[in-house]
């Protein structure tokens, strides 16, 4: 990190919201996002990875019906949801430090963003690296 003052950089400017502190505010094993107000499982291994992209589908339409943790609207996040959880000061997994996640899977997560190219293909970010990809 970098001080960012008299850099000309976007934080410079502090233009947007302002970052919250604390950032998650862990609700029993649901976490909300209080930048984004997405609600993430706590369990980042639900599903027991790997998975195919379908099989990703699949296990979130069954959340849907079991009623997971009382909601019915459990979705794969798109591609820019999931990259707003990554960190790039950290590694193994690339979350921010203090994440309240449990049992991260440090390998790819599907997203729910189809590739322009083919929408047989859909978007997958690497918790390990920071790495995103498409299969």
């Amino acid at each position: 990190m970098i001080d960012c003052a008299g850099s000309g950089q976007d934080a410079d400017f502090r233009s947007g919201l302002p970052w919250p502190a604390p950032r998650f505010e862990v609700l029993a094993d649901v976490v909300v996002d209080r930048m984004t107000g997405l609600v993430w499982t706590k369990n980042a291994n639900m599903a027991e990875f790997p998975l195919a992209w379908k099989e990703a589908l699949d296990y979130v339409a069954t959340m849907n019906h079991d009623n997971i943790y009382n909601f019915q609207d459990w979705r794969l996040p798109n591609r820019h949801e999931l990259r707003s959880l990554m960190s790039h000061q950290t590694r193994k997994p690339a979350l921010p430090e203090g994440h309240p996640f449990a049992n991260v899977f440090s390998g790819w997560y599907w997203t729910s963003t189809t590739a322009a190219i083919n929408t047989a293909y859909a978007w997958y970010i690497h918790m390990r690296e920071h790495e995103c990809s498409m299969a």
